[in-house]
């Protein structure tokens, strides 16, 4: 490669640099590019710079660029993973929650009646009663359990606040 080639190659990679960077990258790139240019061109006269070589530098540059990306959309899916586990656990806590306070509502329910009727008439909100009691017991030890997973301070500090009213 001439000097009169070389100098045409380098005003076509500074028109395309001039036209296409923006300014203020454009006048360090101007400087540097000329730099790495004129290198690279020496290394081509010398034979360095083979097209064998520019194809395996160039399929290793793609491959390290897919690996990051890979690794990233990894990264990014792991995330995600977790992010949908604590969902599942916190949306599992809150149904169990929820179960505890629909039985303790239909067992107080139950005991108003019981209380308000004979004894005769009474069996039936009694055994619901008890049923109720066994449904929000099992509820509660759900929920305590569930809770257990809870990694959110939060979560944590309000179940055992809620516990502590259960255990009274």
């Amino acid at each position: 490669m001439n000097s009169s080639t070389r100098h045409v190659l380098a005003c076509r990679v500074l028109f395309f640099a001039r036209h296409y960077l923006p300014a203020t990258i454009y006048t360090g790139f101007n400087r540097s590019l000329l730099l790495w240019f004129s290198k690279i061109v020496s290394l081509w006269e010398r034979g360095a710079v083979t097209v064998k070589n520019i194809l395996i530098g160039t399929f290793l540059f793609f491959s390290i660029v897919l690996a990051l990306l890979t690794g990233q959309a990894n990264y990014a899916a792991y995330s995600a993973y977790q992010t949908n586990q604590t969902v599942a656990v916190l949306a599992r806590l809150d149904e169990a929650l929820f179960n505890v306070l629909l039985s303790y509502r239909s067992e107080r329910g139950d005991g108003a009646s019981a209380l308000s009727l004979p004894i005769a008439k009474a069996s039936g909100s009694i055994n619901s009663m008890s049923t109720q009691r066994q449904k929000v017991d099992a509820a509660m030890q759900e929920a305590r359990s569930l809770g257990a997973g809870a990694s959110n301070a939060a979560v944590t500090s309000a179940l055992a606040s809620v516990g502590a009213v259960y255990d009274k």
